[in-house]
């Protein structure tokens, strides 16, 4: 029998070739001009990055159209951007050229974006994973974390880097693990200064630092509030002219509520109610996700939870992050990878395993939700369902007890709306019906799951935590 150190090495170097062999799939928008897609907005940040000073990166003009792909990531994404462009530059100069460079997809180009993906990918997203593997030893959790399908699909085939942010929230959640307040909120306020989407986690996590630190030791407490200034203040400085045209492009609400067709609130009560063309739409969005951020806060002072409180803030951050994506103003399919982080952690708890009877699909159910994307836009047949497998796979080894009829259910419904989307006749009235299926089916399925989680934390009195090894 294999030792529990062999199998995680296998399964580290299986989790990179997975990710090298999915970076020769189609990317988003390949071969789709004028805007190609989400690849080419990564390529052209390196571009005006590396060609442009900092204060023309957020700023629309005559070298920087922000109506093609201009930056509307927070300033640690632009660094990045900047430090890959310049070594871009070097190897391959055709790739970044200011204005020439557009639509760039040769192979040296392809080469370099998929590589710096990996690279980013083992340096910052997997590296953490192996961290939080040997101060704790979760095996299980380490596996899914690996084999993280959703995120996989979205920065190695559609092209992205969630990982990075993803990565240093797992270091935030590693770090508040061990009692270490400062770094636990260095490293989250870096995850949301490299996507503000990481705000997802904001009101939950800034007060169970303030829960667990800020009574317990002063200085630990003033410490953090330093670092936050400090890390702030050193991310946005170079900005300091153009401060409000950051802002503006960071929290875009001019886009509307949602783009294309979303598994959150405002898009499936469109019919109905469509917030969009609501004047103060952003606003009753904004109040609607802060009440219902009451739900993960009161979870973190359930009283007889007390002793649990790392098991409470990732139960409650799930929360959180689900509540945003079905409320808030803004939101993309994509945006589920951030629920979903905190899933793997909630699946490796054994009592919570045998409790939620819904939980453990999640990942199916979070693939199915980006298919409209991923099968119609990208058109990446191979690594979708390649990755629904693994899927499959890694959800009848990683559980201990596995519902048949549950899981083939799930993946039967799957399947016929997949076929519906791709084959189906869709009405000239109605294009979009089939998406909207799989959207409105996958909210469905996260909102049972939000209230399955409630109510068996919030509302039961049972609750039995011992971790999985």
């Amino acid at each position: 029998m294999m030792h529990r150190k062999e199998v995680i090495i296998g399964a580290l170097l299986f989790a990179v070739c997975v990710r090298v062999m999915l970076g020769v799939n189609p990317h988003s928008g390949f071969s789709k001009k004028p805007m190609y897609g989400d690849f080419e907005a990564q390529r052209h940040w390196k571009e005006i990055t590396i060609n442009l000073p900092t204060d023309q990166w957020y700023v629309n003009g005559t070298d920087n159209d922000l109506m093609y792909w201009g930056l509307d990531y927070p300033p640690l994404t632009a660094y990045h951007h900047f430090l890959v462009g310049k070594v871009f530059e070097k190897v391959h100069p055709p790739s970044v050229s200011l204005h020439e460079s557009r639509g760039n997809e040769d192979k040296q180009t392809l080469l370099l974006m998929r590589s710096s993906a990996l690279i980013s990918d083992c340096i910052l997203f997997i590296l953490p994973v192996l961290l939080l593997h040997n101060i704790f030893h979760f095996e299980r959790l380490t596996l899914s974390l690996l084999f993280a399908v959703d995120l996989l699909v979205i920065d190695h085939v559609h092209f992205q880097y969630n990982h990075i942010s993803l990565g240093l929230m797992l270091l935030a959640l590693i770090t508040f693990k061990v009692k270490k307040p400062f770094f636990s909120v260095l490293c989250f306020l870096l995850s949301v200064s490299y996507k503000q989407i990481a705000l997802y986690y904001s009101l939950t996590f800034v007060v169970a630092v303030i829960r667990d630190f800020a009574f317990g030791s002063l200085g630990s407490f003033m410490a953090c509030a330093a670092g936050v200034i400090v890390v702030a203040a050193t991310v946005f400085l170079p900005f300091h002219s153009t401060i409000f045209d950051v802002f503006a492009r960071i929290f875009p609400f001019y886009r509307g509520a949602f783009e294309d067709k979303v598994a959150s609130f405002w898009c499936i009560i469109t019919p109905v109610f469509d917030i969009r063309q609501f004047k103060k739409g952003p606003i009753l969005a904004t109040a609607l996700t802060v009440v219902c951020s009451l739900i993960p806060i009161t979870l973190l002072f359930k009283r007889h939870q007390r002793h649990h409180r790392f098991q409470q803030l990732t139960k409650a951050l799930f929360l959180q992050a689900l509540t945003f994506f079905f409320f808030s103003y803004q939101v993309h399919e994509k945006s589920i990878l951030y629920p979903s982080l905190m899933v793997h952690f909630i699946l490796y708890n054994a009592s919570d395993a045998e409790k939620y009877k819904l939980l453990p699909y999640w990942f199916l159910w979070s693939l199915f939700s980006m298919s409209p994307l991923l099968l119609t836009k990208d058109i990446v047949y191979g690594a979708f369902f390649g990755l629904y497998i693994l899927s499959i796979f890694m959800h009848i080894i990683l559980q201990s007890k596995v519902n048949t009829a549950a899981l083939c259910t799930s993946v039967a419904v799957h399947l016929v709306c997949i076929v519906l989307m791709i084959f189906g006749h869709k009405p000239i009235t109605l294009p979009w019906i089939y998406d909207y299926l799989i959207s409105g089916l996958s909210f469905a399925y996260f909102g049972l799951v939000y209230i399955e989680i409630t109510y068996h934390d919030l509302l039961s009195s049972r609750e039995q935590c011992v971790i999985k090894k």
